[in-house]
């Protein structure tokens, strides 16, 4: 066997297990994501809302199936939408700052739900220069109508924290601050190294704890204590 065909032989051999290699890898990911998408269903308020869920990932794309309950139906529009933009937002957090660091955390994700009378859908599409999601628009659908989107939301948020929240408002100002300059508005980002130097520069400058910002970040950036079945100043 000539020197070429050994080259040949060990090279289709190496391109083999590299190809296996990101298999099994690319499974792993899709295997932790719908465990982690699971966790979070089985929480409120979205074990009440959604009975089921079902997940597909293909060509940097997540799509996840809500199988809602008929109650669904009768939220406010704000909460509905709340309901979908908290659920992909925990679930990006999750997946990228659990144990195990998993890149679908900026995959593209389309959530579609469905009661007895109507279809929901909500568009979630990473720019293609980001590292991590950052002040991403989502657009929600109502029977194939846009009726909803994360600024909206954002909005009631800012205007609820400037009346009734000022110093939370205050500190997840100064985290976005931060955040944008350490990552260069979301392209560049090392979740193991900056978050501390982000949590760190909070804490110096508010005199809080690790943990009370992440209550903070949790409570308006997460919906971790979100209800939809009380009246939308909640959010």
């Amino acid at each position: 066997m000539g020197r070429k065909s050994v080259f040949f032989y060990v090279s289709l051999i190496v391109l083999t297990i590299i190809y296996l290699l990101h298999i099994f890898e690319s499974s792993r990911n899709v295997s932790n994501l719908k465990k982690v998408a699971n966790e979070i269903r089985q929480s409120y308020p979205f074990n009440y809302f959604i009975e089921n869920i079902d997940i597909q990932y293909s060509h940097f794309t997540t799509e996840i199936n809500l199988e809602l309950i008929n109650q669904y139906d009768e939220l406010e529009l704000i909460n509905q939408f709340a309901i979908f933009e908290y659920f992909q937002r925990q679930l990006r957090h999750f997946l990228l700052t659990g144990d195990y660091q998993n890149p679908l955390h900026i995959s593209d994700f389309k959530l579609v739900g469905n009661t007895d009378s109507n279809k929901y859908f909500l568009s979630s599409d990473i720019p293609e220069n980001r590292t991590v999601h950052y002040n991403v628009e989502n657009f929600f659908y109502i029977n194939n109508k846009k009726s909803y989107h994360t600024n909206t939301l954002d909005n009631s948020l800012y205007n609820k924290l400037k009346d009734e929240g000022k110093f939370d408002l205050e500190v997840l100002q100064y985290a976005d601050c931060m955040f944008r300059l350490i990552t260069s508005g979301g392209r560049n980002y090392i979740h193991k190294t900056d978050e501390k130097i982000i949590l760190d520069s909070i804490s110096e400058k508010f005199g809080i704890t690790h943990e009370e910002f992440n209550h903070i970040y949790y409570k308006y950036y997460l919906g971790i204590y979100f209800n939809p079945l009380l009246d939308d100043s909640n959010l």
